[in-house]
């Protein structure tokens, strides 16, 4: 028989009061310290003892624990989630959790004058920042896709001259940066901006095997375009306006810069 809603409720809150009061009483450590702080966070998070956090398990931290605000709960949580599963098994072990945050370790105790740090703001940074990151990219792919199509209107290479319909341009968002691929394989929300960067860059020099093959034995493909160059050229641009974008947007981590 499962436990009252309430105990439940009681218990979350219990192991998130616990959670903080551990964390702020070590919140000025050393970088020892601080790793030491995060196998205890590990440990914390680890609710079924089973070695690994689960999404589910992540997202109580996430909530909880941490208080994090996510904007958008399923993707938001997929984000970070796929940010700390390196090796995409859908479990997060000890060693992934660590490596998240290891650089912020390091770079912390370097500038800081006495070595201390507060685990639990490093903890917060580092998921905001790829969220961040994350919204960021996103609206810098979409303004590019959106200003490339406007680019093509202009030089009067349009609708009803080059191309008939917009599901190709659709059909190559969602290849490149929305439920793109690699042999099959799906690639983790937090590299499909630098993908679709790569493959923007093959698509306009006509080497992207999944587009040639997509105009050659796609018929709704080949339908809708009256003048198959243009598709080089869409990507050209499209990859032109995020570059430009890029460098003016102050928000967005350097190692995601292409």
């Amino acid at each position: 028989m499962p436990p009252p809603t309430g105990s439940i409720m009681a218990s979350e809150a219990e192991q998130s009061m616990f959670f903080r009061r551990r964390s702020s009483a070590c919140s000025n450590t050393t970088a020892d310290q601080a790793r030491a702080q995060l196998l205890r966070a590990f440990e914390d998070a680890d609710k079924d003892q089973s070695g690994k956090i689960s999404k589910e398990e992540l997202s109580i931290v996430l909530r909880n624990n941490l208080q994090i605000q996510l904007s958008d709960p399923v993707n938001d949580l997929e984000i970070i989630f796929d940010s700390l599963d390196n090796d995409h098994n859908g479990l997060i072990c000890y060693d992934e959790f660590c490596r998240l945050f290891e650089p912020m370790i390091v770079r912390r105790a370097s500038s800081s004058g006495t070595g201390t740090m507060d685990i639990d703001d490093l903890m917060k940074e580092a998921f905001n920042t790829i969220l961040n990151d994350a919204k960021v990219e996103r609206s810098i792919v979409i303004q590019g896709f959106m200003r490339a199509h406007q680019k093509l209107e202009r030089e009067g290479k349009g609708f009803g001259k080059a191309f008939w319909g917009s599901k190709w341009r659709f059909k190559l968002f969602d290849a490149f940066y929305a439920k793109p691929s690699i042999e099959g394989s799906h690639v983790e929300v937090h590299d499909r901006y630098v993908h679709c960067k790569h493959k923007l860059a093959d698509a306009a020099e006509g080497k992207n095997d999944w587009l040639n093959k997509m105009m050659t034995d796609d018929q709704e493909f080949r339908k809708e375009l009256k003048d198959a160059s243009i598709i080089p050229d869409y990507c050209k641009n499209w990859l032109a306006y995020i570059l430009e974008i890029e460098k003016k947007e102050v928000n967005l981590s350097q190692h995601k810069v292409f």
